[in-house]
């Protein structure tokens, strides 16, 4: 378990970074003393439920929700936290019993608890209250964090309202009382951090992450001429390139332009965990391209870049290392470089927790191409390399099979063949590797089922031989066991006047009704679905930009099939996913 790795890796290494705090009816001011602390100096763990020393003591289960809602309603109440930094609690089972985990960044700002500022030392936390030491603490933060500069000469017009309205829907879509979903523009930069107002003349000063976040195009290069992502493919022409592409919008705007660029390219293996298909591509490399945005030195002169080849795909970016060479992935602790940037991408549930990036690209990368490791090296220019293979055209072998393979058919066969094709109805678009290690059969037994449910019309290889998988195209009726007189033949030449049948019946139909609204209805959701099968945990709004379709058009078809008994959703609306129940 992650969370033990951390409490074992920071007990014996960091320990200054780990907070135990025992439970008490309500959260104690010490909390947010050490949060106040942890925000002003290197950032640490709280583990919420464990005594001085450690020991797991656990939560009463009734108390854990109203504790959280507590931490975060507090965090996000400047009267308590100034400036507010909105806390992500949460809930463990460790040795049997519950705590709370929250995971602190050191922030770009100095933060007080309650008017006063904490600091952090070996002895704990304690106040800080002459002036020269409060500015010492924000000159070293002003000097690290470029992201924290104020920013002359903007206004109103420099920002986009389309990216704020954006993110108060998506804010909205994952938790409906978000404390910043109802909050004006402006209040929303205030109460996030991005923004501040000057006490001396009233007006709203704006940091460059604000811009950054929610500029228009020319509002980032009035204050960062040279920023700019570029994204270029090298799987062809190497001495060239195949594709290239600048981005130099807001990173809210950019990171899902980026993410659609990469998917463009990229292959996306099967793969299954918890019982449901999970996006590997889009598990290893949406943290790859936030891990650019969040820890990029954005006043370098240097721009970031992805560049994607034939066996791998390298992130580079400036930054401000702390460390100088190749990173240890298994004992390695984040330092954010871009605090604000980070939080509000948190938020967002674009990253799913602070500090997961590198964890959970390790974790898998094993499954995205066997064997393959990726490497992360910290210097002036952090790079991180994802190596990969494309699949192989050998998976979409047209040879004939031979005749004897129909002959005296087995129990055994006849039972394999059909849980072959219930695989691939399931799983459509999967591939022979992604087949042998679902149901766990070997490729050679595989490739024969394989030959028989092509040969009898039930599957077919779609698409590219790169990118091509199988798919369930007729219908095959399996009987039991299969004596000498080669039963199965007649099975597959029944099936075969079966699917010949339905060909030309559902021909028809389409040409009848191609034009009416029940078939693009029926379209419409079949995509749907396709799409909750590559990623179950697609966010509508997602679905309806890969769609070209409005974001209450798709509302109401989700609302269809779940009312119809095909899609139900499991879950919270931040960490919940969507299960197709039946086709």
């Amino acid at each position: 378990m992650r969370l033990e790795k951390i409490i074992s890796l920071l007990k014996q290494k960091e320990s200054k970074r780990l907070e135990f705090k025992k439970f008490r009816d309500e959260i104690s001011a010490t909390l947010f003393e050490t949060v106040c602390a942890f925000l002003n100096r290197e950032g640490g763990e709280i583990i919420i439920g464990a005594d001085d020393d450690g020991k797991i003591i656990g939560i009463e289960e009734s108390r854990i929700d109203r504790m959280m809602n507590n931490i975060v309603t507090m965090s996000n109440n400047p009267d308590i936290v100034d400036p507010p930094f909105i806390l992500d609690p949460h809930k463990y089972e460790i040795e049997g019993k519950s705590i709370i985990y929250l995971n602190i960044p050191e922030s770009s700002q100095v933060h007080r608890f309650k008017g006063t500022v904490y600091d952090r030392s070996s002895d704990g936390d304690f106040k800080i209250k002459e002036p020269q030491r409060i500015a010492a603490i924000s000159n070293r933060k002003s000097g690290y964090y470029s992201e924290t500069r104020i920013v002359e000469h903007i206004g109103d017009n420099d920002f986009d309202r389309s990216t704020f309205e954006k993110v108060r829907n998506r804010l909205r879509y994952l938790k409906q009382d978000h404390p910043w979903a109802g909050l004006s523009d402006t209040d929303l930069l205030l109460r996030s951090g991005l923004a501040r107002r000057n006490e001396d003349t009233g007006k709203i000063e704006y940091y460059a992450a604000a811009v950054l976040l929610f500029g228009t195009e020319l509002g980032i290069q009035s204050i960062i001429p040279q920023f700019k992502i570029d994204a270029v493919v090298k799987i062809n022409d190497t001495d060239r390139f195949d594709d290239r592409k600048d981005f130099r919008i807001n990173l809210i705007d950019a990171y899902s332009e980026i993410m659609t660029f990469i998917e463009k390219y990229l292959p996306d293996p099967f793969y299954f965990e918890n019982g449901q298909r999970v996006s590997l591509r889009n598990k290893i490399f949406r943290e790859a391209v936030v891990n650019l945005i969040v820890h990029r030195e954005y006043y370098s002169p240097f721009p970031a870049r992805i560049v994607i080849t034939k066996h791998s795909v390298e992130f580079t970016n400036p930054c401000n290392p702390r460390h100088i060479g190749k990173i240890d992935t298994g004992n390695y602790l984040t330092h954010q470089k871009n605090p604000l940037i980070s939080k509000f991408f948190l938020q967002l549930s674009w990253v799913e927790e602070v500090g997961t990036g590198i964890y959970n690209i390790t974790k898998y990368m094993p499954y995205y191409t066997k064997g393959a490791k990726a490497e992360f090296i910290e210097d002036s220019m952090f790079r991180t390399i994802i190596p990969f293979r494309f699949a192989s055209p050998n998976d979409s072998d047209n040879e004939k099979a031979p005749d004897h393979i129909y002959t005296e058919l087995s129990d055994e066969i006849t039972d394999g063949v059909r849980k072959v094709k219930d695989f691939i109805a399931k799983n459509h678009g999967c591939r022979l590797s992604d087949i042998s290690a679902g149901l766990n059969i070997t490729e050679r037994t595989l490739d024969r089922y394989i030959k028989i449910l092509k040969l009898s019309g039930v599957i077919e290889f779609k698409g590219s031989k790169r990118f091509g998988g199988y798919n369930v195209v007729g219908y095959l009726k399996i009987g039991g066991a299969n004596g000498a007189n080669g039963g199965m033949d007649e099975e597959i030449n029944e099936a075969k006047k079966i699917n010949n049948q339905e060909t030309t019946q559902k021909d028809t139909q389409k040409d009848t009704q191609k034009d009416t609204q029940k078939d693009t209805q029926k379209d419409t959701r079949s995509l749907i679905l396709e799409l909750i099968e590559l990623n179950s945990e697609i966010t509508r709004d997602l679905i309806a930009q890969r769609l070209n379709l409005s974001t209450n058009t798709i509302k109401d078809h989700l609302k269809r099939l779940t009312d119809l008994g095909i899609l139900k959703r499991e879950g919270g609306r931040k960490l919940g996913r969507w299960v197709i129940i039946k086709k």
